[in-house]
Order: structure tokens, then sequence, then C-alpha cells
């Protein structure tokens, strides 16, 4: 019988560049998923997001405003390309 691989877990936490959502990021990462730090604040997501993959987190980091509709649709589109289906989003 042919085993199915399972496919690694997508998180996206925006607001991860600092504070709670880098945390929660970190958590997510330890457990398992794929994390996406997601933040206005491009330079401290990246630093983040290499902090974390340091730690061993597979972790990419993006750049977009929530706020902007615009924004929201090029970021999502970029995450899902680069890590796949989306399975948990915190916001």
């Amino acid at each position: 019988m042919k085993q199915m691989k399972e496919k690694t877990q997508v998180a996206v936490v925006t607001g991860a560049a600092a504070g709670i959502g880098k945390t929660i990021a970190r958590r997510m990462g330890q457990d398992g998923f794929a994390v996406a730090l997601l933040d206005r604040d491009g330079e401290k997501a990246k630093e983040s997001a290499s902090e974390l993959a340091n730690a061993g987190i597979r972790v990419k980091s993006y750049t977009g405003d929530l706020s902007q509709e615009r924004d929201v649709r090029l970021v999502f589109s970029r995450i899902m390309a680069d890590l796949g289906t989306i399975d948990v989003l915190i916001n």
C-alpha cells in the first residue's frame, strides 16, 4: 500500500513582527506549522523570520497592510504560492 506524505499545515500570523504575534508565530512553528509572518513593518518581519528560522522553524515574512484590500489580495496570493493552502489564520 502506498503511503501518502503528510502535508505541513500553514499558519498565517498577522502583526507577527513583534510582541504577542511573534510569540504566537514561534509557538505555531514549534508545533510543526509552516508560518507566514505578516506585518506592515517589513524589516521587523524579516528580522523576526530570521530569528525563528534560526530556531528551526519553517517561516517566511510578508509585508502588507490588512486595511488595504489590494495588499490583502496580493500578500495572501503570495503566501499560498510559497507555502500552499492556508490552514490557520491568526489575526
